[in-house]
């Protein structure tokens, strides 16, 4: 279905599409498929109308369209999820540390959830993926640890008895 973008919210990363049939459908920054074109008031675009929200959008690109349309993608910018993400990996892999392992598994935790909210927001899928891995990576490391420690327990009781 192909449409014009009547608003959209930087700020709440939402906004409202009429199609060429006059239906007005929402729509979220996660359903805005152009990287090289951010949401802004004006732009025609292509997009799936489910219900009342559309998603898959795509802009489509014509002569005339003024350039200020034409922002910048905020994929690589300071706040995208890309760098805390890659952070909540190295503290989780640096919970294997014995002594101070946990503290880095809670760090490696907390930046995961912030990396894949930042991400989140600007729709940037490398910080959500980097942020998923270093959770993961976090519950992985936690039960490698909680494994040794009851190992060595185990180790500790059979050789006191």
């Amino acid at each position: 279905m192909r449409g014009r973008v009547l608003s959209f919210d930087a700020v709440q990363g939402n906004g409202v599409i009429q199609s060429d049939s006059g239906d007005r459908c929402t729509f979220d920054r996660l359903a805005w498929a152009d990287p090289a074109l951010q949401p802004a008031e004006g732009i025609t675009v292509d997009f799936v109308a489910d219900g009342g929200a559309a998603r898959e959008i795509l802009a489509i690109r014509q002569a005339g369209v003024a350039p200020a349309m034409v922002l910048p993608s905020r994929t690589g910018s300071a706040n995208d999820g890309t760098l805390v993400g890659a952070l909540s990996l190295g503290a989780a892999l640096l919970g294997l540390i014995p002594a101070l392992g946990a503290i880095f598994l809670c760090a490696g935790l907390f930046l995961g959830i912030v990396a894949r909210k930042q991400a989140k927001v600007v729709g940037n899928s490398t910080g959500l993926m980097l942020g998923a891995c270093g959770i993961g990576i976090v519950c992985l490391v936690g039960v490698v640890q909680v494994l040794a420690l009851l190992a060595l327990g185990g180790a500790l009781f059979a050789v006191t008895r």
